[in-house]
């Protein structure tokens, strides 16, 4: 759909000349938004008990929909993390984690991070300095490695995050860094 409408567009511009071009331009940028953004799902629910709202933008690896980038919003709280079906944590004393490697476009990369684990959830650290970053950046790739040594790994394309996100700031304003 996209393409035809696109094309319909570079005819009408070939028909019409050079005074259809910023039009034609402002419309195909509005175009490849609304690509990028497709790419994030942005879901909403309600807890039955509590009656939280819980916002969430999420997207699937490339390639990998078993293994998602995720951030959620409830109650003015936000959290970023990795999700997949195969995760199973480490277990270090008390706790669980998970070891993740990840890598920002070209950027060096970080391996074997320590993130807190929950269930088949991973999160960093320092969750609002890796949505900056996110929120800098094209491309996450990124890899957990479990206890049952499986691993997940993927290619994540973060164009139209920030627009994604918009629709959870009413809920949780930190999101807007």
């Amino acid at each position: 759909m996209l393409n035809l409408k696109l094309a319909a567009l570079t005819m009408a511009f070939a028909i019409t000349g050079c005074a259809q071009k910023s039009e034609t331009t402002a419309t195909a940028a509005a175009a490849t938004s609304a690509a990028e953004l497709s790419s994030w799902v942005v879901s909403e629910s309600v807890d039955p008990i509590t009656d939280a709202k819980t916002i969430t933008v999420a997207q699937p690896a490339e390639q990998h929909g078993d293994f998602q980038l995720r951030i959620e919003c409830t109650g003015g709280k936000s959290s970023v993390s990795l999700w997949g079906d195969r995760f199973t944590p480490t277990t270090r004393g008390d706790s669980e984690s998970y070891s993740v490697s990840y890598r920002f476009d070209a950027k060096p990369g970080v391996q074997f991070a320590d993130w807190r684990a929950l269930d088949h959830w991973a999160s960093p650290a320092d969750e609002a300095a890796f949505l900056r970053e996110m929120l800098g950046s094209k491309t996450l790739y990124a890899r957990v490695d479990s206890d049952a040594m499986e691993t997940s790994e993927g290619k994540f394309h973060l164009a139209g995050l920030r627009e994604a996100l918009a629709k959870t700031l009413a809920l949780c304003p930190a999101l807007s860094t």
